[in-house]
């Protein structure tokens, strides 16, 4: 099985053991095509937005996807704040 088969496996299996990542992930990915739509840049705006937040769901690409944007400023900050020594 090649890299991308073996990784959409992974997701898949990852989905079926109701691993909120991939929920969370699929949710930013749809609320990025929605912003594309009707573009057919929409499907490629899901897929990015979908792996990014499965990677980092506090990243700052995806702050214009949030309900609201500052959220995401504010949930990086005290991320930031936990990890200082």
């Amino acid at each position: 099985m090649d890299d991308v088969k073996q990784a959409a496996q992974t997701l898949l299996d990852a989905f079926n053991a109701d691993d909120g990542r991939v929920v969370m992930g699929a949710c930013f990915g749809s609320a990025a095509a929605d912003k594309c739509f009707p573009s057919e840049a929409a499907p490629g705006a899901f897929a990015v937005a979908m792996l990014t937040a499965i990677i980092d769901p506090l990243d700052e690409s995806l702050d214009h996807l949030r309900a609201n944007p500052a959220s995401g400023v504010a949930a990086r900050a005290a991320r930031n704040e936990g990890a200082k020594p």
